[in-house]
């Protein structure tokens, strides 16, 4: 009887954590990289037709019911509300995918294979949270791969976003501990016409398998996935470039984590 309501208490709590908009470190989680939150930092152009992809890891299979990144807006400045004349950091879209891995070879680095799942999330529509997470001082810096573009300390303000996938929609992972798989997820940031804005995607300084990749369709007539590495300048040149995200699966799948680790800890006692 314990038991069963130790395992009732824990999926509620889940339950209700994966039902919250924001998530904060500590959380439940499948995935974690967190963002970089010191001048070493950097945010990534994520902006159409940019697109940037990261790989993770999933080892239990279950649904993906939310997705978190961090990022910051170019010059500090978010799309301009017509209505109203400020500034609105949710006055965007976005597009997630998650694709098959391709690994890396002799002659090439990994990349995103074959798109799995794809939703985009309508900022008008309200199918998104965000929040200001952080501030930094002394300023992060900007970074544009298809340009070139680096600007040290460019941009002062950390913000999270939040989606949360309807049920009947999610990606279902099929990784476990005897046979993991890597997938990748894709962001692309899509703002409204007129509202203005450049979305870059934070960086992390956790660092997980291969570099993030990053693409640009448009000159590149069709995708083309180049490596991402620190610009000459900033104090990790040439170091792999990792982004910040979370994936949270369904709460189900945490419980059986969590008792799994549970389990874990007291047959070694």
């Amino acid at each position: 009887m314990k038991r069963l309501l130790f395992l009732t208490s824990l999926f509620l709590l889940f339950a209700s954590t994966t039902a919250l908009g924001d998530w904060n470190e500590g959380d439940p989680a499948k995935w974690v990289q967190l963002p970089h939150l010191t001048s070493e930092g950097m945010d990534v152009h994520a902006t159409t037709p940019n697109v940037l992809a990261d790989d993770f890891l999933c080892t239990a299979p279950g649904e993906i019911t939310d997705v978190h990144i961090w990022g910051s807006w170019k010059n500090d400045q978010p799309p301009i509300d017509s209505d109203t004349r400020t500034s609105d950091p949710g006055l965007l879209d976005f597009r997630l995918s998650i694709h098959s891995d391709i690994p890396s070879t002799a002659e090439s680095h990994s990349m995103p294979g074959e798109l799995l799942w794809e939703r985009t999330f309508r900022g008008s529509f309200g199918e998104f949270s965000w929040r200001h997470y952080w501030g930094i001082a002394e300023g992060e810096a900007w970074y544009n791969p298809d340009t070139g573009e680096y600007l040290p300390g460019n941009e002062q303000l950390v913000f999270q976003y939040n989606f949360h996938i309807p049920s009947g929609e999610r990606f279902f992972q099929e990784g476990t501990e005897s046979n993991p798989i890597v997938y990748w997820l894709d962001v692309e940031a899509l703002p409204i016409l007129g509202a203005g804005g450049q979305f870059g995607w934070k960086s992390s300084p956790e660092h997980w398998n291969d570099d993030a990749v990053w693409a640009d369709p448009a000159i590149n007539n069709g995708i083309v996935w180049n490596e991402l590495r620190y610009p000459d300048g900033h104090p990790n040149q040439g170091e792999s470039i990792d982004l910040a995200f979370v994936i949270v699966p369904e709460p189900a799948t945490m419980v059986l984590l969590g008792l799994g680790a549970l389990l874990l800890r007291r047959g070694r006692k």
